[in-house]
């Protein structure tokens, strides 16, 4: 009996398996299409591309390149479906908070004039909302004002004089600066200069509405110790 080379088996057997398809076309449809079958090719999938970044990578970039016509595609399918890039991007950036971070943080450091330009003419296509905006924020901060503070002229200079510091750094080293609630408002913490902090643009926009509960529970306590005094 003759001995078939690696080469002659691997052709023979890509053969049979084709015409095994060709014959059972139907049957390996339904089989392919089950629950089952589509939650096991989808976790391979996704072990298979961890085990292979580098090739994956590779694979697609020369699949793209190959195909001209696939950047429009994406293009067109991006535009065809905010919603679910919207869902694909918050998730992606759930798994990844400190990379997200750490890349915004790189780029706006890069592109300070850009970044400047990109929300200067964004504040002039919104006027209304930001119009919006700042009235809702102006009440938030009213009623967010202790009673036993309301009309007090020694925590207006406070105030006063903590907004001046913000703007003074920010004329003399040029980075956008903001006076932060460390408590946040939306929190149900006050606006009292002892709830204050000047931090950078970039600094308050990282922190969001975030707060410490042991800087909470501190505010709260000196808040009750300037009221007695």
């Amino acid at each position: 009996m003759a001995k078939f080379t690696e080469e002659e088996r691997k052709e023979r057997k890509r053969k049979s398996s084709q015409a095994y398809a060709e014959r059972n076309k139907e049957k390996i449809r339904i089989a392919r299409n089950t629950k089952e079958a589509k939650e096991k090719r989808r976790l391979y999938t996704i072990e298979y591309n961890k085990s292979n970044k580098e090739k994956m990578r590779k694979y697609e970039a020369e699949r793209y390149q190959n195909n001209p016509d696939r950047k429009i595609q994406n293009a067109k399918w991006v535009k065809e479906n905010p919603e679910t890039i919207k869902v694909i991007a918050k998730r992606y950036r759930n798994k990844n908070k400190e990379k997200c971070n750490a890349m915004t943080t790189a780029w706006a450091n890069k592109n300070r004039q850009r970044q400047r330009a990109t929300s200067k003419a964004y504040r002039l296509g919104n006027l209304d909302k930001y119009a919006a905006y700042a009235m809702n924020r102006a009440a938030l901060k009213k009623n967010a004002i202790p009673e036993w503070l309301i009309n007090c002229p020694l925590e207006k200079k406070r105030l006063h004089q903590i907004y001046l510091l913000s703007n003074l750094f920010q004329k003399a080293d040029g980075i956008p600066r903001h006076v932060d609630h460390m408590w946040p408002l939306n929190d149900g913490g006050p606006h009292w200069s002892g709830n204050l902090q000047v931090l950078t643009a970039m600094e308050n926009t990282k922190k969001s509405y975030k707060v410490c509960p042991i800087i909470k529970k501190q505010i709260q306590l000196n808040l009750e110790e300037a009221r007695v005094l």
